[in-house]
Order: C-alpha cells, then structure tokens, then sequence
C-alpha cells in the first residue's frame, strides 16, 4: 500500500478509535471535573504558514534518534529521544505521533527545538493506530517522564506537550483530563469531544493548527471543540492554515518552531 494511502486509512481509523472510546473517557482513573473555575480565552486566526508543493509522501523518519525501552505495566514500552547540550536543568517537550507512525516520526519534524535547549522526548503509542486513555494515560507519562529524568535533567515547571492527528486527540485530552502540570500544549490537526471536556482551575494554554481542507478534522468541528475547552478554563488559540489539508509532513517542521514560539510566550508566569 502507497505510504501517502496507508496514512490515509490510519487517519480514519484513528479517529474512529478516538470517537468511540471518547464518550467513557469521563470514567477513567486520573479523571476529574474541577470547580470553582475561570472560563478562558478563544481567539481564532487565520495563519500564513506557508505549506510546501507537491504534497510528497513520507515513509519513515530521515534522522536517526536515541532509542530507550522501560517496562510499564507488564509491557515494554519504547520512547525516542533527543537531549540538550549542558547541564540543564532542561524544559522538554513531550511529541505524540498520529496514527500509524511512532516517535521517531514526530522527533524528525521537531528536531530543531532540540538545538534551542529543549529535551524532546517522544514515545511510541501502545497501539500505533490511536492513543489509549488506559495504556498511555497519566500512568504512563509520569513514568515516561522519570526515565528522562534518569537520561537528562528536566524543569518540572517547563514541561510541554505537543501532538498531531491521533496524537493530537490525546494531547488534548491529557490537557484537559489527564491531570499533570503542562505549561502549554499545541496540536496540530487534533480535537477533543466537547461534551467530554471537563472544568480545570489550572488550565493550560492550547494552540490548536488547522488546515481549513483537513478532510478528517473539519474546521466547524475542531472550532467546537476549542469553543469547550476555552469555556472550561483553557486560553485557547485557533489557528486555520489557507489551503493545507491533513498531511502532517510538509508542515511539521514549522508547526514545531510556531508552537514552541507561541506557547513561549503564552504560558503562564511561574
């Protein structure tokens, strides 16, 4: 099957998987509903990110990235990573892949950050078609969180989280439902069901990017889902990318180096 094709279905069944665990997310362990709170900010704009010609095909990582595998709940789980220069401590930003890839894939759009001083440390999903709120729930990235500690040292108060598809999905969810303290998260292509979306007194701030000819994640759905995610606490930025479409890999590299900006500088005081 044509890489650009099998992508394609693994989008689809991606967010089929993402629909259909959604509605029961509320009753997972890690999950909770947190009030008094403040409702955010929703602020939607269109971004001139320009989007490279032809739409070209990707089939596996170009770099070649440190590889680490740690025993999680019976089963070994594996995470990609690359460490900063110096002593640190270190802010970090913890990748989740879409459906289909793994780590490494969301390490080679994201590589740059790592010369800006950043731990980039990006785990394979239990199941590479779609995130688990069980298998790669909180559980999970706290103990993916202490084997980087054990490769390099993070600041716990500068930790990221970014995603895309699937990835994307689950960000948002760890985001809003998932506990942990991120300092910002940015997806790109990702969404979350609104009636799934919980209060949260500390809220992080989201960047969604969109492309308004994404096929999976039409704009009038992904709006919705900020719209919620906004009213529950989160200062939220919509970005809508003029003429990208789903596909990942022409945009990724700026999509990393825009959100690293963004959430830089939108991130609350410490």
């Amino acid at each position: 099957m044509p890489g650009l094709v099998r992508y394609v279905v693994y989008c689809v069944i991606g967010l089929g998987l993402f629909l259909a665990f959604a509605p029961d997310q509320g009753r997972l362990p890690g999950n909770r509903a947190e009030a008094p709170h403040q409702a955010g900010r929703l602020v939607e704009e269109t971004l001139d990110l320009p989007v490279r010609e032809p739409m070209s095909d990707y089939n596996a990582p170009r770099g070649r990235f440190a590889t680490s595998v740690f025993l999680h709940d019976g089963a070994e789980r594996r995470w990609h990573w690359i460490a900063p220069e110096g002593d640190g401590p270190s802010p970090a930003i913890v990748l989740l892949h879409g459906s289909g890839r793994n780590g490494a894939a969301m390490l080679d759009m994201a590589k740059s950050l790592a010369k800006q001083g950043y731990f980039l440390i990006a785990p394979d999903a239990a199941v590479a078609e779609a995130w688990s709120p069980t298998q790669d729930g909180p559980d999970f990235i706290a103990a993916l969180l202490e084997q980087a500690q054990a490769v390099g040292r993070i600041d716990p108060a500068r930790v990221y989280l970014m995603g895309h598809s699937a990835g994307g999905n689950h960000a948002l969810w760890l985001a809003n439902r998932g506990g942990g303290t991120w300092r910002g998260v940015a997806v790109h292509a990702g969404t979350i069901v609104p009636q799934d979306v919980a209060p949260r007194r500390d809220a992080p701030p989201v960047l969604i990017v969109l492309g308004d000819r994404d096929a999976f994640y039409p704009v009038a759905t992904v709006r919705a889902a900020a719209d919620a995610l906004a009213k529950a606490g989160h200062d939220v930025t919509l970005q809508v990318v003029p003429g990208h479409d789903h596909w990942f890999y022409i945009i990724g590299p700026r999509f990393a180096r825009h959100s690293e900006a963004f959430l830089n500088m939108a991130a609350p005081a410490q």
